[in-house]
């Protein structure tokens, strides 16, 4: 009887291992089961095959850089454009694990549980890609490299469209080499540098010893002064400027802009070494920075034990000093923007714009061509003349854009709703509530909340929200800035367990990609107070006069047109409307 009872103790035990297992391995397959199925060992999937139809890349012009046909997959007809695309596009054996072919196989085969990747139930053509890159201007990148190995990254610091980004070694992936493993020419190949390499970064760390300099010094950094005499000895051996150029007293603002080495040598050595890696770690060094699922090569400083010498050579980037392509290139972007970090994308987003050009095009014979920002900085863009006509949802900085003789004619077309998210906790109790209501309760229990702060009609809004309710959490510790585009700002709510304020578009797309391990959940919506109207705006050409006023009003004219209404409508994103159109009210 005891034996048997402990048998039977053991065969429980087994068969709750084994649905536990199968359990885990089902959630797995679920989660997982796109990235397992590209897998470059899974031969047969990228092997011609007429059951495989793959979506169609194209560049931000609409040029073709791959595509199906026949089962087979085809490249740009130009063989430049294919090279200095290789390793962005993918090559056609999956091998190059951080391309867009691999990253997002799934998307471009449209895969599921069901039928995986080689549909042969519905022999479908899966989703197409457009990239933000331009074509010509990788073509470019490729040529500069003049056969060199490195790698050329290139990104619009106020949208976060990457417009070019090259790798070499690289090769046709129409005529794929039979010795590269075997030829040192295509020695690291697979590895596209933009992301996976590091390189000494030469003279751009002298912006992060300038950085630091302005750290400590906060008063006095643009007095500071040093005698450039070509060269400067430092621990019984030379730091040289190029060529020996004597650039004689240089204060900060000179010496970066002659690129002086003598000064930031001599800088670097008065900051001390735990100053210059302190600076160099908060800008990003030594950290693991993610390009979307990609990890990118930590760029790296380790400044211990550094004699003089070896120390001044690190304060202008070199020593042993590594950085990556694209740390560097969002370093440089966010101080060019103002201290804003806006971050890259690769793909084009696929919205209302995206969805109702084809139409506006094909009706009016009008090429569009817009740059996707928030509305302060597009507010700002027209002011500077560089914009025709704008699409934006701020009324009333709107209103005071036009008053102030910016645009004219601005007429409102459609809106749709912000919601407020929050921990699925909801440690402030505010489900239910109204926006007014839940407001107060987090500021009363001093939750943690987090704005995009960075001006975009979404930060507008959500500002007005909290004047409405005669709070100013700005000032508080428990209210976080961003500084960043709404994903992001959606991923530090998350991490951090707080609230914010998401228009909903952006919470399905961040909801549909995060699945059952979403953190957050929506605890306010459906209040008028979170209702988000978008209106058009021709900019002003009394004040900018190459504006295409005819062609602007004639895009606003469509717009409100019963035809365009109708299809503001019937767009959904994952099934649900977004918009709803009130040309007419």
């Amino acid at each position: 009887m005891r034996t048997t009872g402990f048998r039977s103790m053991v065969l429980y035990i087994l068969l709750a291992a084994f649905l536990g297992g199968l359990g885990y391995l089902l959630y797995q397959f679920v989660v997982n089961g796109s990235q397992w199925a590209m897998q470059p060992y899974n031969g047969h999937v990228y092997s011609e095959n007429s059951t495989m139809k793959l979506g169609d890349i194209t560049d931000r012009d609409g040029n073709l850089l791959a595509t199906t046909e026949d089962g087979a997959r085809l490249y740009s007809q130009d063989e430049t454009v294919r090279r200095s695309l290789l390793h962005t596009v993918g090559d056609p054996y999956g091998y190059i694990s951080t391309s867009v072919q691999y990253t997002m196989r799934a998307q471009l085969s449209g895969y599921n549980i069901i039928t995986g990747l080689n549909d042969t139930i519905f022999n479908r053509m899966g989703s197409d890609i457009a990239l933000t890159i331009d074509q010509d201007a990788c073509v470019a990148a490729y040529n500069a490299l003049g056969g060199k190995n490195g790698a050329v990254i290139v990104y619009n610091y106020e949208t976060g469209e990457i417009l070019a980004k090259v790798s070499a070694p690289t090769f046709d992936p129409n005529a794929v080499p039979e010795d590269l493993e075997t030829n040192e020419a295509y020695k690291g190949v697979y590895l596209d540098n933009t992301l996976s390499g590091s390189f000494t970064p030469g003279s751009i760390f002298k912006i992060v010893t300038a950085a630091a300099a302005m750290e400590r010094y906060p008063d006095s950094w643009s007095s500071i002064t040093y005698n450039c005499q070509g060269a400067v000895e430092l621990a019984g051996s030379d730091i040289t400027c190029l060529n020996g150029h004597a650039h004689g007293s240089q204060d900060m603002s000179a010496a970066l802009g002659n690129s002086c080495n003598v000064y930031f040598a001599q800088l670097a050595n008065d900051l001390g070494a735990e100053a210059l890696q302190q600076k160099a770690e908060e800008m990003g060094f030594n950290t693991q920075i993610d390009f979307g699922s990609i990890p990118i090569a930590q760029s790296t400083i380790d400044l211990a034990d550094t004699n003089a010498n070896q120390l001044g050579w690190a304060g202008v980037g070199q020593y042993t000093v590594l950085t990556n392509p694209y740390h560097m290139m969002v370093l440089m972007g966010a101080i060019a923007n103002g201290g804003t970090y806006v971050e890259p994308k690769l793909t084009q987003d696929s919205g209302l714009l995206e969805f109702l050009n084809p139409v506006f095009k094909k009706e009016t014979g009008i090429d569009l061509k817009w740059v996707a920002v928030g509305t302060g900085k597009a507010l700002e863009i027209a002011k500077n003349c560089d914009a025709d006509v704008l699409l934006v949802h701020a009324p009333e900085a709107e209103i005071e854009f036009v008053n102030a003789g910016h645009g004219i004619d601005r007429r409102q077309i459609m809106y749709n709703d912000f919601v407020i998210v929050g921990p699925r906790t909801d440690p402030a109790k505010v489900a239910g509530k109204t926006t007014a209501e839940a407001l107060k309760a987090i500021y009363d229990a001093k939750a943690g909340f987090v704005s995009r702060g960075d001006q975009s009609g979404t930060h507008k809004a959500e500002t007005a929200l909290w004047k409405a309710s005669s709070l100013s959490p700005d000032k508080e510790p428990f209210y976080i800035s961003a500084g960043q585009g709404m994903m992001a700002t959606l991923n530090i709510a998350a991490e951090k367990g707080a609230y914010a304020m998401t228009d909903r578009g952006t919470w399905i797309k961040f909801a549909n990609k995060q699945g059952d391990a979403n953190p957050l959940e929506i605890v306010v919506q459906g209040d008028k107070a979170l209702f988000n109207q978008y209106s058009v705006i021709t900019v002003n050409p009394a004040q900018c006069p190459d504006t295409k006023k005819d062609l602007a009003l004639k895009f606003e004219d469509w717009w409100v047109k019963p035809e365009t209404q109708e299809l503001i409508a019937d767009y959904k994103l994952e099934g649900k409307q977004l918009f709803f159109p009130n040309a007419d009210k």
